[in-house]
């Protein structure tokens, strides 16, 4: 949804610009593609590989600021990897 993903530009301003990056965070994991980064985090990750670091999760823990995920976020998030987990997600939309 445009309006969840304007809610959350419109935090960046809140931040301080020493943040690498703003991502959603649910149930313990981050959603990376809906994250926002500062031109800077690219050296941090190129720190981070170098150093022997291969996981983004673990990475986003040490250099994000999580993003509030309430009911609608977390739907909008959802993964669809089944007819069937599409048709549970429709559901979803269609009662929220």
């Amino acid at each position: 949804e445009a309006q969840i993903i304007q809610n959350w530009a419109n935090q960046l301003t809140t931040v301080p610009t020493s943040t690498l990056a703003i991502v959603p965070y649910q149930n313990s994991r981050w959603e990376p593609l809906c994250g926002f980064y500062h031109r800077q985090s690219l050296s941090s990750l190129q720190t981070f590989i170098e150093s022997g670091g291969r996981s983004f999760q673990v990475w986003l823990s040490q250099a994000a600021i999580p993003l509030p995920v309430g009911e609608r976020e977390a739907v909008m998030l959802s993964n669809c990897n089944t007819l069937e987990e599409f048709e549970q997600l429709k559901g979803k939309i269609g009662n929220g």
